[in-house]
């Protein structure tokens, strides 16, 4: 073999080298690629197109959730929040009453007290509003184990207040009362 013939080979060799160590890279990149779709892109989809069915707007209409949300404010809303976090005191929900006076109407509230289905579940000491700190069993007394006539809190049903606390319609209200949990149509998390 010649001189040229081998530098010929040598130099083809670090061509084939070169187109497989490019061919490597390329591989690589495709391998990041289809790792990202997998991982971001097609959650993001999944997200986008079952959005429509699990996540919801409601525009505040009214003073009884004031000071932290004021008429016109758009709110988004999670419907199978019982996956991601259970419903607890103090969570603010959207409130599709069946019956009464606010039959079709969305209202908005803050959970103030969740019966079990045993009916016998503990109240908060104190729950977080935006007006600060306070004792739930004080906007519900009759329900406190202290009074005679003592009601019970329906199984699984839910007491809720308006944050405006002298200017809302809720749980207090017999034409509100208990809320049953089909009744809540999501949890708001975020304005």
């Amino acid at each position: 073999m010649s001189v040229q013939d081998m530098e010929l080979t040598q130099r083809w060799g670090a061509v084939q080298a070169a187109f497989r160590g490019g061919k490597k890279v390329e591989d690589d990149q495709l391998r990041r690629l289809r790792f990202w779709e997998m991982v971001v892109l097609l959650p993001l989809l999944a997200l986008a197109t079952g959005g429509f069915f699990t996540f919801g707007t409601v525009e505040v209409q009214g003073v009884s959730m004031e000071p932290q949300f004021r008429t016109g404010d758009r709110l988004f809303y999670i419907k199978p929040y019982a996956l991601l976090s259970p419903l607890k005191p103090g969570d603010i929900v959207v409130i599709d009453k069946k019956y009464g006076a606010h039959a079709g109407v969305h209202l908005i509230k803050r959970v103030f007290f969740i019966q079990n289905d045993r009916g016998d579940a503990e109240w908060a000491p104190s729950i977080n509003t935006s007006r600060g700190q306070v004792s739930p069993k004080a906007f519900f007394p009759f329900y406190a184990a202290s009074y005679a006539s003592r009601k019970a809190v329906g199984r699984n049903h839910i007491l809720v207040v308006g944050d405006n606390f002298d200017n809302s319609e809720d749980s207090r209200d017999d034409e509100i009362g208990e809320v049953s949990p089909d009744e809540i149509m999501g949890k708001v998390i975020l304005r």
